[in-house]
């Protein structure tokens, strides 16, 4: 939308288009609407031509599905920077949607944020429900619990990537912002574990995807570490003032209390009862 929107500012690219205008009134034809009525007109021959015209457009069954991503973004994107850019993502060129009766033999390990209710949760389940109806592809949640460690976390998953194995099929790993760092962790640790654990990964794990990923770190987290230490300090500096003052007046009140019960004054009364005894 960005390269579109660049596209709309600078305006119409330039052509050389003068055999294109019409000689007496100078207005340009309306390539459409002769366009449509050739094709309600019955016109065999410009039918013809569109079964066996070059063009992308007219015939695309004649492309392959790269090349219509080319002509797409040559028609679309004005900027050639920008055309350029797009042309080397390769996310753009999976774009193209797959026949409806195709199905995967693929299974997802998803590993949600740091706040989640683990396999009990709801997030993306709309997606991926509609993953496994359309395209028959299993998901599997990572238990995983809210404000835990790098570890739990990821102990959690290899649990959830142990379950994969009743599928028998490859899988791939969906983290979301805190997720994707317990995911990369759990991996870490499968590579480095077993001959065993080793072994399946490599065969298995076929990619994985990282949503809003807080791998290495997010502003949140920094800022709540800093926050959170200065809090400590505060709390600590601030106890210990607090503690020197009970401290100080506590022995101050302990101090006269023993010295008017050391006076003669206070203990006079009581020494006449020793007598008795």
């Amino acid at each position: 939308m960005h390269c579109l929107r660049r596209g709309a500012d600078f305006g119409a690219p330039p052509r050389n288009d003068d055999e294109l205008i019409r000689g007496e009134t100078k207005e340009p034809p309306n390539v459409f609407e002769k366009f449509l009525a050739d094709i309600t007109g019955g016109n065999d021959d410009f039918k013809n031509s569109v079964k066996d015209s070059n063009c992308v457009f007219l015939n695309p069954k004649r492309s392959s599905e790269q090349e219509l991503i080319d002509a797409i973004l040559d028609v679309l994107i004005y900027d050639r920077y920008d055309r350029e850019k797009l042309r080397c993502d390769p996310l753009v060129r999976l774009l193209i949607s797959n026949p409806e009766e195709c199905n995967y033999d693929f299974t997802i390990v998803t590993a949600m944020g740091v706040i989640t209710e683990g396999k009990a949760g709801t997030e993306l389940q709309g997606a991926l429900q509609r993953l496994e109806k359309k395209r028959g592809v299993k998901f599997i949640r990572a238990d995983t619990g809210s404000a835990r460690s790098f570890e739990y976390n990821a102990e959690r998953i290899l649990e959830a990537i142990e379950s994969t194995k009743s599928y028998n099929v490859p899988f791939g790993l969906l983290g979301y912002s805190q997720g994707a760092a317990n995911a990369l962790m759990a991996e870490s640790i499968l590579y480095s574990g077993t001959p065993e654990q080793q072994d399946y990964i490599k065969r298995n794990l076929a990619c994985r995807q990282l949503l809003f990923s807080a791998a290495n770190g997010s502003s949140h987290g920094a800022s709540t570490d800093k926050k959170a230490s200065r809090i400590i300090v505060m709390v600590e500096e601030f106890g210990k003032c607090f503690l020197r003052r009970i401290v100080i007046g506590f022995s101050i009140i302990l101090i006269r209390r023993i010295v008017s019960l050391a006076c003669f004054n206070s203990l006079s009364p009581f020494l006449p009862l020793s007598q008795t005894f």
